[in-house]
Formats: structure tokens, sequence, C-alpha cells
């Protein structure tokens, strides 16, 4: 029923719920704890076609998305080691150049190239590469 529109009058606050609800097709979200003319509210407005959210299901997304927006923000903090070696990657250096221009074996570069992928949440060299250049380590 495509027409029928959905408030939904839950004791959730959380962000998960929320999204959970509207990407099913709710077109409001109130608390139980909102006063009765809030109540009032929320359902004439979302029978007139709009949405609503109360103020505490909105701080909820509002907030939730301002500190995903600083985690994507927050850049992924590199040892001085593995900025080294991930500029040497992306200059074209395998592992065992690498190793000797730094003394230290093949094993430990495949370590920090292992680091340096998980902590970028890079898939490929290729991934990692790309954040170098992104970053100004090298020139592309």
């Amino acid at each position: 029923m495509p027409d029928t529109r959905v408030l939904m009058l839950t004791m959730h606050d959380s962000r998960e719920y929320i999204m959970k609800v509207m990407r099913a097709g709710a077109s409001g979200y109130i608390l139980k704890e909102v006063s009765a003319d809030e109540m009032v509210k929320a359902i004439e407005t979302v029978y007139q076609g709009a949405t609503y959210f109360c103020s505490a299901a909105s701080q909820a997304l509002f907030n939730a998305t301002e500190e995903q927006a600083a985690e994507k923000q927050r850049k992924p903090l590199l040892s001085r080691r593995e900025i080294t070696i991930l500029t040497m990657v992306a200059q074209g250096k395998s592992s065992k150049k690498i190793g000797q221009e730094l003394d230290i074996s093949v094993r430990t570069v495949e370590t920090h190239r292992q680091n340096i992928k998980h902590k970028l949440e890079a898939k490929s060299t290729a991934e990692m590469v790309s954040y170098a250049m992104r970053e100004g380590l090298v020139e592309g």
C-alpha cells in the first residue's frame, strides 16, 4: 500500500533503528516521551505528506552524521617508517629493493606493507599508491 504513511512511535533513539525504519519507508519517527501536542503535530505533518522527526531522533541522526564525517576526515596515523615504505612502494620499488635500501629484511617490509594496508583500509597496492598520491607523498 504505497499511499500509506507510517509514523513510528518507539522508545528507541539509536541511529540504527531510525535508519532501518526510514529505509523501510516510514515518513516519521517520534519517541514515546514526546508530549501529546507534539504527537498530534507529527501525525498531522506526516498525514500532509511531509516527514517528521522528534528532536531526540533528529539529534541522534545529526550526532551520528557528525561523528561519521569527523571519522572520515581523520587521516590514518602512519608511522614515519610506514610513510617511508609507502612512499617507496608508490615509487615502484619492490619489497626486496626497499629492504636493501633501508637495511631491513624483506619480511619486515612485507609486515609494514600489511600494516599500511590495514590502517588505510586498502585492498590493494594500487589503493595504497593512490593514497600516497592524494597525500602528496609522490607525484603522479
